[in-house]
């Protein structure tokens, strides 16, 4: 590793250089001042913590931790999402990656923080379980290849559009999340950052009502790079496990997919719960060899369970890698 390198957390006087990173490694992701200021400042879990490489005034390596309020056990404390871990081809090979993940262990791997978790593509997963990581399961894509033959009908619940989340979207968090051990709460504050005020993508929230019970559905749709236009299933929680409603959200979801012209359709789903089942009658079906992995870094007794998928309320919102 070269001697002339500096490795500490990001200050305000890196951005510009931060952002010449990303753009360099990845044009095609839309990287912009706004986009960087959204998510490392403007979180409402607190501001990102970003370890940067730096030869003099140029950041060459980054290793981007994204804090949020993470639910287990019926507790929420903060916990880290791990992302952005680059570095440019010229510096690769000289232990810069040892270097800045030592760092981030040390401040990330504390009591204060339970459950911290990533998502790390092929090239990142091996060095994630070198320095501490766990990888706890793949994570589980279904997805649908023939959406182009399929039709809008009715919903039968009762669906309005979402403009901006309040506290009754929040409310019925609570009860989707008691449900579970493990996830990324979803606060109004969290919702309203993460599908209203991104700067990038645009998605499409749905309420729909049925009796005493209400569901939130969060759609997105896009083109690939091959041209493909897919429509992802972001997010769904709903006050009870009202097959029904789920049904309603699902034919919502369908009519979405119709009306943007969309030839696919992904979700994730843990196994073993009543929205995995019912997915099997949608046709949407499990990718067994699908690369991503969901990998944790546990810090507390109460979080040592979460290597276990069926313990998650785990979606494609938590992520945009998909």
């Amino acid at each position: 590793m070269s001697q002339e390198l500096e490795f500490a957390l990001m200050e305000e006087r890196d951005s510009a250089h931060v952002l010449a990173l990303y753009q360099t490694l990845y044009p095609q992701l839309g990287w912009t001042e706004r986009t960087l200021k959204w998510q490392y400042f403007e979180n409402p879990a607190g501001v990102a913590r970003v370890w940067v490489g730096r030869d003099g005034d140029r950041v060459v390596s980054t290793y981007a931790a994204i804090p949020h309020r993470v639910y287990a056990h019926g507790q929420v404390s903060t916990g880290w999402r791990v992302q952005d871990v680059l570095t440019l081809p010229d510096y690769r090979g000289r232990g810069i990656y040892n270097e800045v993940s030592r760092k981030a262990s040390a401040a990330l791997f504390q009591p204060a923080f339970p459950l911290n978790f990533t998502f790390p593509n092929e090239q990142s997963h091996n060095g994630f379980i070198r320095t501490g990581w766990t990888a706890a399961f793949r994570l589980p894509l279904r997805t649908r290849a023939d959406a182009a033959t399929l039709v809008k009908r009715p919903v039968a619940a009762q669906v309005a559009s979402i403009s901006r989340f309040g506290e009754r979207h929040e409310d019925v968090w609570r009860e989707h999340r008691s449900r579970f051990r493990f996830a990324l709460d979803r606060d109004v504050g969290y919702l309203n950052w993460r599908y209203v005020d991104h700067p990038k993508f645009h998605y499409a929230s749905f309420e729909l009502s049925q009796g005493a019970d209400c569901a939130v559905l969060v759609l997105k749709h896009y083109e690939r790079a091959d041209g493909s236009r897919w429509s992802h299933l972001c997010d769904l929680i709903q006050t009870s496990d009202n097959i029904a409603l789920t049904r309603s959200a699902l034919q919502q979801w369908i009519n979405y997919t119709v009306e943007h012209n969309c030839q696919a359709m992904s979700c994730w789903s843990v196994g073993g719960t009543g929205f995995d089942r019912l997915l099997n009658e949608y046709s949407c079906t499990a990718t067994a060899d699908y690369t991503r992995w969901c990998v944790v870094n546990t810090n507390a007794p109460d979080a040592a369970g979460a290597v276990d998928e069926a313990q998650w309320y785990l979606a494609m919102g938590d992520s945009d890698v998909f």
